[in-house]
C-alpha cells in the first residue's frame, strides 16, 4: 500500500504542546498492554516524550489518515520502544475536505487491511401497539435500545441476525423479533411479521412474509402453514421462516396471546435501510500501534477485535502545530487486541489525551 506522505522522520512535527503538565496533564495515555503497563505523559513532566501529530493521504484506499504518536524526540518511527500511536481514517468528500463526523464524539469500529468501510444502517420498529420499549442486538455483539437505531457495520459483506426485542410499559408481555440481513444489500431478506386477531375462544395467527416467495414455516407447536388457529390463552407462540433459495430466515416469536383483544395486533417487527457508498455520514475506522521493550511492533489492525471498542468522549479544536497545521483535541478510551506478525495475540486497554492535524 503506497502512502502520498514523506518518510515518518519528515512527516511528524511535534504538536506545539509543551506547556506544562506538571499538575495537570495535556497530552496523555495510559493503559496496559499486555504486560506491559502503559504511562506516557508528553511534555515537560517528562522532557523524552512528546506527542506528534499529522495527517496523510492513502493512494491505495482514497482516504485521509489522521495521526497522534506518543514517542520520543530523537525517534519518530515504529522501531523505537514505547511508540504509541493513533490513527482514524475517513474518505475525503468531493470537495476535498474532511468530514466533520471524522472527530465526532461516539465509538468507532477498528481497521483491518481487508475490510471495507464500515456501512451505516437505520433500523425502526415497527407496530401497532402503543407503549413500548425496544431493545436491539445488532448481530456483531453491539446493542442499543430505542424505536429508531443507526448503527454501522465493520464488515457489511457478511449476513447479520439482528433481534428486536419488544416488551411493554409493565413488562407483562414481551415479543421477540429475529430477522437475517445483509447489509451491503438495500433490499436485503424482506420484511415478515404475524398478525393476530381474536375468535371468541381462539386467535388466528397469520404470516406475512413481505416481498418473497416459496416460504417454509415450523411453528412452535408442530404446524407447517402460515396460518393458524390457537387457544385464547397466555401461550406465546414462536414461528421460523425460512426461504431455502436467498438464505433469509426470521423467527418471530408472540406476546401471551391473552394480550391480542378483538383489535387486529401485529407482533412487533423492523424495517432497516443501509446507507451504500455514503462517505460524509461514516465515522472513522480506527488502528493503534504499540511497540514494546523488546522494539516488538504491534497493531491492531492485523487481527479479529470482536467485543472491542474505542470510544471518543471529548472532541475539541487545538491550537495548530508546528508545521502550522491544524489539530483536534481527543480525549478516548479504548479496549482491544494487539497483533505482531507472527500472529501473536495480547490485549490494549487504556485511556488518553491526545491530538491530530487535519487540512
Amino acid at each position: 500500500m503506497l502512502l502520498a506522505i514523506f518518510a515518518m522522520a519528515q512527516a511528524c512535527e511535534k504538536a506545539d504542546s509543551m506547556t506544562d503538565v506538571s499538575e495537570t496533564p495535556v497530552f496523555y495515555a495510559n493503559g496496559n498492554a499486555g504486560e506491559d503497563t502503559i504511562s506516557l505523559i508528553a511534555g515537560s513532566k517528562d522532557p523524552n516524550v512528546y506527542l506528534f501529530t499529522d495527517y496523510a493521504y492513502d493512494d491505495g484506499e482514497e482516504r485521509l489518515i489522521f495521526s497522534g504518536t506518543f514517542s520520543s524526540l530523537n525517534c519518530t518511527t515504529d522501531s523505537c520502544n514505547l511508540f504509541l500511536r493513533f490513527e482514524l481514517r475517513n474518505a475525503v468528500q468531493g470537495n476535498g475536505s474532511v468530514p466533520d463526523s471524522v472527530f465526532m464524539k461516539g465509538t468507532r469500529v477498528f481497521y483491518h487491511k481487508d475490510s471495507t468501510i464500515a456501512v451505516p444502517a437505520t433500523f425502526y420498529a415497527l407496530s401497532n401497539q402503543s407503549n413500548l420499549h425496544f431493545s436491539w442486538d445488532f448481530g456483531d455483539q453491539s446493542i442499543d435500545t430505542g424505536f429508531i437505531s443507526s448503527h454501522f457495520y465493520a464488515e457489511p459483506a457478511l449476513p447479520k441476525t439482528v433481534i428486536l426485542r419488544t416488551t411493554d410499559i409493565q413488562k407483562s408481555w414481551k415479543s421477540v423479533y429475529t430477522r437475517t440481513i445483509f447489509p451491503l444489500n438495500t433490499d436485503g431478506c424482506p420484511v415478515a411479521a404475524i398478525g393476530a386477531v381474536r375468535d371468541s375462544n381462539v386467535v388466528n395467527l397469520n404470516v406475512s412474509a413481505f416481498g418473497t416467495s416459496s416460504v417454509e414455516y415450523n411453528w412452535s407447536n408442530g404446524d407447517t402453514t402460515a396460518s393458524i388457529q390457537v387457544p385464547y390463552d397466555t401461550l406465546s407462540y414462536t414461528v421460523s421462516i425460512t426461504n431455502q433459495s436467498t438464505g433469509c430466515q426470521w423467527i418471530v416469536q408472540t406476546p401471551g396471546l391473552k394480550r391480542v383483544g378483538t383489535d387486529f395486533f401485529l407482533t412487533p417487527y423492523y424495517q432497516y435501510i443501509p446507507q451504500i457508498n455514503s462517505t460524509i455520514y461514516q465515522p472513522s475506522t480506527v488502528t493503534i500501534s504499540w511497540t514494546d521493550n523488546q522494539n516488538t511492533l504491534w497493531r491492531t489492525d492485523l487481527g479479529d477485535q470482536n467485543g472491542a471498542y474505542f470510544e471518543i468522549i471529548r472532541s475539541e479544536p487545538y491550537r495548530t502545530n508546528e508545521k502550522g497545521q491544524k489539530t483536534r483535541l481527543l480525549e478516548v478510551r479504548f479496549s482491544c487486541f494487539l497483533y505482531d506478525g507472527a500472529g501473536n495475540e495480547m490485549p490494549l486497554n487504556g485511556t488518553a489525551i491526545l491530538a491530530m492535524a487535519y487540512p
